[in-house]
């Protein structure tokens, strides 16, 4: 494959990683702002539909046992399991799951948890539940966007983007590497860092070292990003694999141009053999 379709994959599958990662956000930024809008005490289901539930209760209870669950309807059971210390705040939790009869019909139901015996003056939330016809009313309910445009939940998205983004980047960096050995094959290395220097001359980094026999105070041409002779560039110091230097043009630098050994001016699209 040559250096120019090997460059062309590396961007398709930067482009593809870009657009992930902006999916992985935007789904992110969704379920947050979803679950910061709907009030933790109210419920959406369809009819036969279940979820966990849990909900605040005093400090002075120890087990479900002194709890007590009231509901509106005997179409909407809720079976308590546990009483626990909440994660982020510290305060009292009962758990349990909640189960809604396949004949329940849409519309409104709540329930409420309190303690068998309540101390004087105290309130208990009033959990509600709204029970949608069909999928098509739950979804038009949601108060994710991406719920209401696909039906799909903004976390599955999330949690499809992020693997897929990775597969993205990893495609990337292999694309890279074996761009980078083509190169290399050439005579030749990307520019990856331009920065400020002395004077009207730019610093720039590329991927040429010591072990491909350059040192400093070597002079090197510069290419463009079509192969074109440009200037020259000045080594001040190497390492095994990569070298900084001095440019030696008139013509501005930018990443993407090529530093060349001398003698391998090589066609730009060279077959990996």
């Amino acid at each position: 494959m040559d250096l120019a379709r090997i460059s062309a994959w590396r961007n398709w599958a930067g482009g593809v990683a870009a657009v992930l990662c902006g999916l992985l956000f935007l789904a992110l930024a969704d379920a947050a702002l979803a679950h910061v809008r709907k009030s933790p005490f109210a419920f959406d289901l369809l009819p036969g539909g279940a979820l966990k539930v849990s909900g605040p209760i005093p400090q002075r209870i120890r087990s479900i046992g002194e709890l007590l669950c009231q509901t509106s309807s005997e179409l909407l059971q809720v079976t308590l399991e546990s009483v626990e210390t909440g994660a982020w705040l510290g305060g009292r939790l009962w758990r349990g799951s909640l189960r809604l009869s396949p004949a329940a019909a849409p519309g409104s139901y709540n329930f409420m948890v309190k303690p068998r015996q309540p101390a004087p003056g105290e309130v208990f939330p009033l959990f509600v539940v709204t029970v949608h016809p069909d999928r098509a009313a739950y979804r038009r309910h949601s108060f994710s966007f991406f719920e209401r445009l696909t039906g799909l939940s903004p976390w599955w998205i999330a949690a499809a983007a992020f693997p897929l983004a990775a597969l993205a980047f990893l495609a990337v960096f292999c694309f890279s590497r074996w761009r980078e050995g083509l190169l290399l094959r050439q005579g030749r290395a990307e520019v990856y860092h331009v920065g400020s220097a002395s004077g009207a001359a730019l610093e720039v980094a590329f991927g040429l070292g010591t072990s491909h026999g350059v040192r400093p105070g070597l002079t090197l041409p510069l290419l463009d990003t079509h192969g074109r002779p440009i200037g020259s560039v000045l080594v001040i110091r190497s390492s095994s694999s990569d070298s900084v230097a001095t440019t030696c043009s008139a013509s501005p630098v930018k990443p993407g141009y090529f530093v060349c050994l001398p003698g391998s001016m090589a066609p730009r699209n060279s077959v990996l053999g």
